[in-house]
């Protein structure tokens, strides 16, 4: 039987445990004081017809949480490009993250939850380190 690490040993060795069904393939870079948008490509997890109806939450994780915060969760309302990838309307999840000055440098984990045109509710998962 696999054993998967904990939270707490993800965050003692500063790295994420990589689930391909879960985790979003980007693993974007913040610095302290910065503020930046972020695009959550949903396409593998639905249906052919199938789009996101609404983001209910997102919720982070990590070393200093309370120095991060998410605004603006929604889905996509036109075509966008994600990691060299054409995604349309209703296909992808964007939000912006605030990271504190106060923040601590580190790994965090953004969870996106979000309910589809079909009434399913998906997950997400996004990395991000902090660094100074």
């Amino acid at each position: 039987m696999l054993e998967y690490p904990t939270i707490k040993q993800i965050s003692e060795y500063n790295i994420m445990a990589i689930n391909d069904a879960l985790d979003a393939p980007q693993k974007p870079t913040l610095r302290k004081g910065d503020v930046d948008g972020f695009r959550v490509d949903m396409t593998d997890y639905l249906r052919s017809t199938e789009t996101i109806s609404s983001v209910t939450s997102v919720t982070v994780t990590g070393v200093s949480t309370g120095a991060i915060t998410v605004a603006s969760a929604a889905a996509s309302t036109g075509a966008l490009t994600i990691l060299g990838q054409s995604v349309g309307a209703g296909q992808a999840i964007t939000f912006n993250v605030t990271v504190a000055s106060t923040a601590t440098v580190g790994t965090y984990e953004a969870t996106i939850k979000a309910v589809t045109s079909d009434s399913r509710t998906g997950h997400r998962r996004v990395a991000f380190t902090v660094v100074g």
